[in-house]
């Protein structure tokens, strides 16, 4: 059975009275029922812009990344295995991962096994792991960004005489 509603002129008021909730009618009739002011849109225009350029960026450094470390990881395997420099596939990948190894060039020393052509390189590990971590400490700095845009823009606007 349904619970009947009684009313009371106080609650009646409280409920109907709603003019220190609303906007002067003068902002009302400037923004049409659903839609956001023009300043709001155009602050949510430039948060989604920066939004979408901060995941490219963090996309573009994660294909750097990944292409780094697999070519890296190939000059490694290739130098452990004592693979032949002077074959074009071989010479491609140190031509190409000397560029990406520039900043760790002799920060470890190269180790020689005994048979001559092998050797252990510890700066293209370093490498390795040194540009993963950049891609993933650039991935952790868009994400703050994009949590404090996303907190600032819902969060309600306050004026100075608020504080």
């Amino acid at each position: 059975m349904p619970v009947a509603h009684t009313a009371t002129p106080a609650t009646d008021a409280r409920c109907f009275d709603m003019s220190a909730q609303q906007p002067p009618y003068s902002q009302l009739a400037a923004v049409a029922p659903g839609e956001r002011a023009p300043e709001d849109s155009k602050a949510a225009t430039r948060a989604v812009v920066t939004l979408w350029v901060g995941k490219t960026l963090v996309w573009l450094v994660y294909c750097f990344a990944s292409v780094a470390a697999i070519l890296l990881l190939m000059a490694f395997f290739l130098q452990l295995t004592g693979a032949n420099p002077s074959a074009p596939f071989a010479a491609w990948v140190y031509r190409s991962s000397d560029v990406l190894l520039q900043p760790f060039r002799s920060l470890y020393p190269t180790v020689k096994a005994h048979s001559g052509q092998s050797e252990l390189n510890l700066s293209l590990v370093f490498a390795i792991f040194a540009y993963g971590i950049f891609a993933v400490v650039i991935d952790a700095i868009v994400r703050w960004f994009d949590r404090w845009l996303r907190r600032l823009r819902h969060a309600p606007a306050t004026s100075p005489l608020d504080w």
